[in-house]
């Protein structure tokens, strides 16, 4: 390089300080040599294709060993993602069969008597509350089968009293039709002989 370019030089030398600040918050993290791998190429190609002032190369060797330095550190520390020796297959649990002599079918052989009375208190909780909801069920359809026959009832009446009405209706239309003599227009009668 050149020695009228201090500015770049300069320039190195934070790049280098800047290396060197994020390679030690990096010595911690298990992602660490991927995350330097591409800063050491570069500090490689620096160092063969540039010839830099003494001061310069050595801080450059310095970030540079740092860098390797962290990366074999993370690399040793590092721990297989599965390790083969904590795997255990599961046990499969066995079961001795036990005999009742005088089984009977319904009965609860459980052991444990407090289980088996919940579980039994359990099933005649269901049996009550299929039973409930059966007569809600009955009682329900009888409530629609008497609303129904109201309806029905109160839909005759009501027909019943428009059928009257309208006949109420024709028959004073006939009544003005003769004149208003109730159907009974001697006109329009024929004549007996």
């Amino acid at each position: 390089v050149p020695q009228g370019d201090g500015v770049k030089l300069g320039l190195l030398s934070m790049v280098l300080k800047m290396l060197s600040r994020s390679a030690g918050l990096l010595s911690q993290c298990e992602a660490a040599p991927e995350a330097l791998a591409p800063s050491c190429r570069a500090l490689q190609a620096v160092g063969q294709a540039l010839s830099l002032p003494l001061a310069l190369e050595q801080q450059r060797q310095a970030v540079a060993s740092e860098l390797e330095g962290i990366t074999r550190q993370v690399l040793a520390s590092r721990r297989p993602l599965v390790q083969a020796s904590r795997i255990r297959a599961p046990v499969v649990r066995e079961y001795n069969p036990r005999f009742e002599d005088g089984f009977s079918l319904g009965r609860d052989y459980d052991p444990d008597r407090e289980r088996a009375e919940q579980r039994k208190l359990k099933r005649m909780v269901q049996k009550e509350r299929r039973g409930a909801l059966r007569e809600l069920r009955k009682d329900a359809t009888f409530m629609a089968d008497v609303r129904d026959k109201e309806k029905a009832k109160v839909d005759a009446e009501r027909l019943g009293n428009e059928k009257r009405f309208y006949n109420e209706l024709q028959s004073f239309e006939a009544n003005m039709r003769s004149g208003g003599q109730g159907g009974m227009n001697p006109h329009l009668k024929k004549r007996k002989k």
